[in-house]
């Protein structure tokens, strides 16, 4: 299997284009689609094809023979083969930290919530999806409430 990864702005808007990129056949698994369970699952049952997964699931990273960066500039994109190390078999962890340098959720959502100025502030901005968004709102109405204490 070949994972196709990158940032994903740059997946979301490869989407768009990707018969021009020849990845006609690639199959987008966006992050709530399958849990870790159901995608290990479904590659077992495709092991033997030759499938090339558009993802930012670093297990199925991690699983992939091989794996393509997607890099976007002005004029389009960039997909080349990741040589810089191996990531065949690396942890979730390892693949989150080398591939997009610790950049997730929960890191950009804390960045936000500890740099705003005030709640309104942050409520009116929109991170991550519903679950994060719940999460954010609850801990919004704990600093409301004198509960937590932006630091």
């Amino acid at each position: 299997m070949i994972a196709i990864t990158g940032f994903g702005k740059d997946l979301r808007l490869l989407m768009k284009e990707k018969e021009k990129y020849k990845l006609g056949g690639a199959i987008w698994f966006p992050e709530t689609m399958l849990d870790a369970n159901e995608q290990a699952s479904f590659f077992e049952n495709l092991k033997d094809k030759n499938v090339k997964a558009i993802t930012l699931s670093p297990w199925i990273v991690s699983d992939a023979d091989s794996v393509l960066w997607v890099r976007r500039f002005d004029d389009g994109f960039e997909i080349k083969q990741w040589q810089e190390f191996s990531l065949k078999g690396a942890s979730c962890n390892q693949v989150t930290m080398k591939l997009w340098r610790g950049i997730t959720v929960s890191s950009v959502t804390h960045t936000v919530i500890k740099h705003a100025q005030s709640v309104d502030e942050l409520v009116a901005l929109r991170i991550g999806d519903s679950v994060e968004k719940v999460l954010k709102m609850n801990f919004l109405m704990d600093v409301e409430d004198g509960k937590n204490k932006k630091k």
